[in-house]
């Protein structure tokens, strides 16, 4: 079994009652490959979100599936911004102490060489955070004042998954 820890960001436009929203999470996960192949990405911080395929991709994708799909929760149950705002914020500060042993454990591995599984991935700080940003793109309000809704292509980001150190 060989595990990595990872740094990921998900980042993506969430429709509440009365807003909408941008969401941009930076977050730690472990990823685990088993002697099997079977591939799992656990959620170290926000925790409690798991992914799991048959390969990296297919398990990497089934994680970020689930941070949108609990996200989309949090604004179904939230009712006005500020309320969401504040359970995005609680979702991602939640840490998994069930897998902290293995982040460590891993991030060492990493430090002493002893992992090599990262190969390439861009290197941040393991100490670093998780962060969250929330912020409100438009309401009920704006849209009835005919205040234009301005996107620009640089909120929209791809996943991004980099290897703790």
């Amino acid at each position: 079994m060989s595990k990595l820890p990872l740094f990921f960001n998900h980042r993506g436009y969430i429709a509440g009652n009365g807003f909408l929203a941008h969401v941009a999470i930076s977050g730690k996960c472990l990823r685990i490959v088993e002697e099997d192949g079977e591939v799992s990405f656990c959620g170290v911080k926000p925790g409690g979100v798991v992914g799991v395929g048959q390969t990296v991709a297919e398990a990497r994708s089934e994680f970020l599936e689930s941070i949108k799909l609990a996200v989309f929760d949090l604004a179904a149950e939230a009712v006005d911004f500020e309320d969401f705002k504040r359970r995005v914020e609680e979702f991602v500060g939640y840490a998994s102490e069930a897998f902290r042993p293995d982040w460590d454990a891993a991030v060492a591995d990493v430090r002493a060489g002893r992992s090599d599984d990262g190969e390439g991935m861009r290197r941040i700080r393991a100490e670093t955070d998780a962060e969250v940003e929330v912020r409100f793109v438009q309401g009920d309000a704006s849209r009835s004042a005919g205040v234009p809704l301005v996107l620009t292509p640089e909120l929209n980001v791809p996943y991004e998954i980099s290897q703790a150190a």
